[in-house]
């Protein structure tokens, strides 16, 4: 049984100006109709938000369907606030692979 079909990322390293073609191979089948939410503190200074941001339009293009982007206001270089949210936990344990809830 699963258990979360969302995933949390903490990191990705990339080259986000891949032409989708290319990164539709890594979002696939695997990924595309996964949940993700992905969170990125805006004052981090060592990843700018910039690269979050292409990122996430760069997996929207390639047709990522269950996709939320949260930037943190005051966020720094961490993962913590994303998990220190109790309504981001509750979401990660009631995402379903191809049926997620808001």
């Amino acid at each position: 049984m699963t258990v979360a079909a969302a995933i949390p990322p903490m990191s990705f390293t990339g080259d986000y100006g891949t032409p989708v073609g290319a990164v539709d191979s890594l979002v696939g089948a695997e990924l595309r109709d996964l949940p993700t939410w992905v969170w990125h503190g805006e004052q981090d200074q060592l990843v700018t938000v910039t690269i979050p941001r292409a990122m996430i339009a760069t997996f929207r293009r390639a047709g990522m369907r269950y996709l939320r982007y949260t930037e943190v206001p005051r966020g720094r270089h961490d993962c913590l606030s994303a998990f220190s949210d109790s309504a981001s936990m509750r979401w990660l344990v009631t995402q379903r692979r191809g049926a997620p809830t808001p």
